[in-house]
């Protein structure tokens, strides 16, 4: 076996391969969960301004203000998840506010660009201008935010499921590898 045997015999590989479909699902569910409530928030905030842009932006610092992890522990601890996508959702329950916020910012700038202003200026629908002018120069941003947020995930299911908050019965590198670890001897 390339990555070696627990003391019991089981492929360290083959527990890692097993693991990878639920770690898969959760990373995407949470980094695209966080990424499109972010996104949509964001770019609503900063291209409406006015009443809108206060009411959203007061709803994202609220929520960045709860401490995450504190509140992680506790909705785990009350839901008890054992689906994937439930745990990826509950690990960027508020992982979404600083992301929005910055996204924010940068619809502030590009909605003052010429080819924005032109396409205002022609009559064109707000959602279409969103769609074909702002967003699309967001993506390279929000891509990378998404890598971010899929790296947290993991790393919190890991942290989690170590202290004994996230159920074992899903799958988890961290905690497979762990064991092996500690099984090798």
């Amino acid at each position: 076996a390339p990555l070696g045997s627990t003391k019991s015999g089981v492929d360290v590989l083959a527990m890692a391969i097993h693991a990878t479909p639920p770690m898969l699902i959760m990373i995407a569910a949470g980094g695209i969960f966080a990424t499109v409530i972010a996104l949509a928030i964001g770019t609503l905030a900063g291209y409406s301004g006015g009443t809108v842009d206060t009411v959203l932006t007061s709803f994202s610092d609220i929520a960045m203000t709860i401490p995450g992890l504190p509140l992680i522990m506790v909705l785990a601890a009350v839901f008890h998840p054992d689906s994937p996508v439930l745990i990826g959702l509950l690990i960027t329950i508020n992982y979404w506010a600083g992301l929005a916020r910055s996204i924010r910012s940068q619809v502030l700038t590009l909605r003052e660009e010429s080819y924005v202003e032109a396409s205002r200026t022609m009559g064109v629908s707000t959602p279409r201008i969103l769609f074909k002018d702002v967003i699309p120069n967001l993506m390279p941003f929000v891509l990378v935010n998404f890598a971010n947020a899929a790296r947290y995930v993991v790393f919190t299911s890991v942290g989690l499921a170590y202290l004994g908050i996230l159920p074992t019965s899903v799958p988890n590198w961290g905690v497979d590898l762990n064991n092996a670890y500690k099984q090798a001897g």
